[in-house]
């Protein structure tokens, strides 16, 4: 039954098509007919379409019929066990396309009433699988129709009310850098209501997201995002120095991420508040006040809630204070968090040359029924820079102090604490003592949760908690993330903290630029029972030098850390260049080479090489064609030699209404217990039939 409703679809799919075809070709013949006959029609009077010109209008309607095609194949080779046992898998995958698209601009009564516009494709899909693992293999195949749509609607442009509306859904790559790219199935739809007006404009927002990602290693790969949102929010300008806004948000998410069965379902409520005065002459003082109620429930729930000023006074042109406080009350699983925070400070501008920031802050903690604490501290920083006949000369030195005092229980909760992921250096926490099953990483924007085990590995050395970052994760190198989690602190401790930070540059006519860096920690830890603290003092020098010229540009640094974990020194050599620059193209190429050498374990020394080339260059203006490779190599005694390979290539040829649009992709990473390589061809062929209505 169900191969007779496939053939069914398919016979359906191709009668349309085939009717679309005939129908524009017809209309495309008599347009060139007309052409050639004596012209004794009326002018046109606009782009309407003749029958009910009063209600429908057309801007523009174009066809396009679009044969495309895919193909990939992955091979995966293991070595695993205490004996040793390989596996061997490969996957391949092929699909193939045939789809006619429709694209319409117009509007409906008049253009301020409503307008639209969008591309709808409808047609035919066919694929096939297959998979051997260690002897045996499976099939499988699928026939179906496709559609594929991104349609927008605007209603009442310009009135008291007004509104849009859109929907799309379509076919796409997720790539990723050295393993295989992903099949990537977006569907989104949502609707907007503005109420326009000068003293209370409203907004009403509904959004939904459904991004629905496979690979093809026995669904190891695949990631799906349902997300549902809807935010209300109004603006009361009730007098040019006074601005209440009002927002409500509604989230709810459902993330199902790669690596296996990892899930988390979060639904989240937001009321935010924000009451803006400004006053003085001119406005130059401002009092600004938020308030925030969060409330979430799900895998990953925080509920929250916030109050407090902020002001704002500009003395003059080169000297602004400020004085904020806030306060807030935090619920995160079984802790309930009250936080009292002050900040004061100050920014002085001397001259153009130094820049004066000064911060003090003071707050106080307590977790119910768990502990207490106090922090007090403060920081300045000079920013200086000025011109000299030899270039530009610049230098920044800052000074943190803070005490810290915590009595009671022995939890405590450390939330959006920094970090950022640079091979082969590891992230360390803060604080000593994480518990590892709390502990959350999330990217910088905290809108994707990374997976423990998948994304990154937790380490417990000498005290201290690092993160590494899994080459078979999602964390890419030099991404920033940001991090939650418990730690256990010692009854009645004290921690004294010195940070200095210093940084001089001066930047050459001819192009050179020495500089220097120097960061400095020292820790001061108490406590009076328990288990005694780590002091971890930190010094890092960096001296470096880069040379830039228009077309290229070249440095070294020589990094030394010493601290109580894991010191190093490295060295690192750089250069990029660009190989071609022309109005039809251009190319470019970066190389990276760094060399660590670990002083505490003297038997690890770490060599990473990175280089990439990625160009595109237009052969003429019916032809043009991309390109793109990066190499990875990485010596480490601990995780072994690793290979990466990602290259991608491609052409585009335009003759007439014919475009053809093909591309190849190769990766490979190569690990000491796994080799795994793959390649993609995606092929497209489209035949266009632009502004048919203009021709009919």
């Amino acid at each position: 039954m169900s191969d007779a409703g496939a053939r069914s679809r398919r016979r359906a799919a191709w009668m349309l098509l085939a009717t679309c075809l005939g129908t524009f070709s017809v209309a495309q013949a008599r347009s060139e007919q007309s052409a050639t006959a004596p012209d004794d029609r009326p002018p046109p009077v606009d782009s309407r379409v003749a029958a009910g010109a009063d209600r429908l209008g057309l801007d523009r309607v174009d066809f396009s019929l679009e044969l495309s095609g895919e193909y990939e194949q992955r091979r995966v080779r293991t070595e695993q066990g205490p004996y040793s046992r390989r596996t061997r898998q490969t996957n391949s995958w092929g699909r193939l396309e045939e789809v006619g698209r429709l694209g319409l601009d117009g509007y409906l009564f008049d253009r301020d009433i409503f307008s639209f516009s969008g591309d709808i494709g409808l047609g035919l899909t066919q694929e096939r699988s297959k998979e051997r693992f260690d002897g045996w293999e499976r099939t499988d195949s699928f026939d179906g129709t496709l559609a594929e749509f991104d349609v927008r609607a605007d209603l009442f442009s310009g009135g008291a009310v007004s509104g849009n509306v859109f929907a799309l859904q379509a076919r796409d790559r997720y790539a990723r850098p050295f393993l295989p790219s992903l099949r990537e199935r977006r569907s989104e739809y949502g609707a907007a209501v503005y109420l326009n007006d000068d003293v209370l404009p409203m907004e009403w927002r509904f959004e939904h997201r459904d991004v629905d990602r496979d690979g093809s290693r026995r669904d190891f790969d695949n990631e799906r995002v349902v997300q549902d949102y809807f935010a209300y929010r109004a603006t009361w300008n009730h007098r040019p120095d006074h601005t209440l806004r009002l927002d409500f948000e509604y989230d709810d998410r459902e993330e199902r991420y790669s690596g296996g069965t990892y899930r988390f379902d979060t639904q989240r409520y937001q009321l935010r508040a924000e009451d803006t005065w400004t006053f003085g002459d001119g406005g130059r003082h401002r009092l600004d006040t938020v308030v925030r109620y969060q409330q979430e429930a799900g895998d990953v729930a925080r509920d929250l809630f916030e109050a407090g000023p902020r002001l704002t006074l500009k003395h003059s042109d080169t000297l602004t204070t400020f004085y904020q406080y806030q306060y807030s009350r935090e619920k995160l699983g079984q802790y309930d968090i009250d936080l009292h925070r002050f900040d004061a400070g100050l920014t002085h501008q001397l001259f153009t040359n130094l820049t004066t920031t000064v911060n003090l802050f003071g707050l106080k903690e307590d977790i119910k029924d768990d502990s207490e604490t106090d922090e007090f501290g403060g920081n300045i920083d000079w920013a200086y820079t000025r011109e000299n006949a030899l270039g530009v000369f610049s230098g920044d030195l800052g000074l943190t102090h803070e005490l810290e005092w915590t009595r009671g229980g022995a939890t405590r909760v450390q939330l959006r604490e920094s970090g950022t992921f640079r091979d082969p250096l590891p992230v360390v926490l803060a604080r000593q003592g994480a518990w590892t099953p709390s502990i959350l990483v999330w990217d910088s924007t905290r809108t994707r949760l990374f997976v423990r085990g998948r994304d990154y590995v937790v380490v417990q050395r000498r005290g201290a908690t690092l993160l590494f970052r899994s080459l078979l994760g999602r964390i890419r190198n030099n991404q920033s993330v940001s991090i939650d989690y418990v730690y256990l602190e010692d009854r009645d401790a004290r921690r004294g903290t010195t940070r200095v930070d210093a940084r001089l540059q001066q930047a050459f006519n001819n192009g050179w630029t020495p500089y220097y860096a120097f960061e400095s920690r020292w820790e001061d830890r108490d406590s009076s029972r328990g288990t005694p603290l780590r002091e971890n003092d930190l010094h890092r020098h960096r001296l470096g030098v880069k040379y830039e010229r228009p077309r290229w540009s070249a440095g070294g640094e020589l990094e030394l850390l010493r601290d109580n974990i894991d010191p190093f020194i490295a060295y690192r050599a750089y250069g990029d260049v660009a190989l071609l620059r022309r109005p039809a193209g251009a190319i470019d190429a970066r190389l990276d080479v760094s060399h660590f050498f670990f002083s505490r374990d003297a038997d690890r020394d770490v060599i990473l090489v990175e280089g990439t080339i990625d160009g595109r260059y237009d052969w003429s203006r019916r032809a043009g064609g991309f390109g793109r490779a990066t190499y990875r190599y990485e010596d480490d005694r601990w995780r072994g030699i690793v290979h990466g390979v990602d290259v991608e290539t491609g052409a585009e040829l335009r003759w007439g209404p014919y475009t053809v649009v093909a591309s190849v992709e190769y990766d490979l990473l190569n690990l000491a217990e796994s080799h795994e390589d793959g390649f993609g061809v995606w092929l497209k062929v489209r035949r266009e039939f632009e502004d048919v209505l203009a021709k009919r």
